[in-house]
């Protein structure tokens, strides 16, 4: 069963094999993240070329993913490996004996069903992340639905403020030096405290902050009591 990740790509060596529309894609999604990116192809997209000389961190193999030599080579030197290569299942299924070879993850693009890594579609509003997948049946519908989430979270201005309110007090708690176990525990107070939900409603921003941190400074104040 497929759990979803947000994994780090900031230097992550990543192969796709494939140089034509999903496989630039890919290259600059990845790119864009941070990765070091090599694409292996018999023919390289037009923007694949012009990606290079605006990118340090993408290379071009002119090569056949037939040729198992070269294949095996570049699967074990890399991190992540993509199939963009959509119906060439004969090829995937020596990609996918090699990725377990040398125990690397790998994304077979246009096959759903075998894939190991999906990446889905994603979004954001404000430092709402969200991706989604279709499991192979829709990236159009996948598409119109993270529009629909997003349209709906827009509109939840209140719960914006809160998440960054919340943000706030983690920062403030660490540099109080509150133990763990407590942080958790005030954080959840303090997410469902009808008044602090009121006022972040009311738009009150500054006064719901003031009273989370009085909360915490309230604990520490009993603590330093107790002991």
């Amino acid at each position: 069963m497929r759990v979803p990740l947000f994994v780090e790509m900031e230097g992550l060596r990543v192969l796709i094999i494939g140089g034509g529309e999903e496989g630039t894609k890919k290259a600059r999604r990845l790119l864009s993240a941070g990765a070091v990116v090599t694409v292996l192809a018999l023919e390289h997209s037009d923007s694949l070329k012009k990606m290079t000389s605006e990118s340090e961190r993408l290379r071009l193999i002119h090569g056949d993913a037939r040729n198992i030599e070269l294949l095996e080579k570049l699967i074990s030197e890399n991190d992540f490996i993509i199939s963009a290569l959509n119906d060439q299942r004969s090829i995937d299924d020596i990609i996918i004996e090699l990725c377990n070879k040398y125990r690397k993850l790998y994304d077979l693009a246009g096959d759903a069903e075998r894939t190991q890594v999906a990446m889905g579609i994603e979004t954001n509003v404000d430092s709402f992340r969200i991706a989604m997948i279709s499991g192979g049946l829709s990236s159009l519908a996948v598409m119109e639905a993270l529009e629909r989430i997003k349209y709906f979270l827009l509109q939840q201005k209140d719960l914006i403020a809160l998440m960054h309110l919340m943000g706030d007090l983690k920062i403030f708690m660490r540099k109080k030096n509150v133990p763990w176990r407590i942080r958790k525990e005030i954080y959840h107070t303090v997410y469902n405290h009808p008044e602090i939900r009121k006022l972040v409603l009311d738009g009150n921003i500054e006064k719901a902050k003031k009273l989370a941190e009085e909360m915490v400074l309230g604990w520490i104040q009993e603590n330093i009591k107790v002991h």
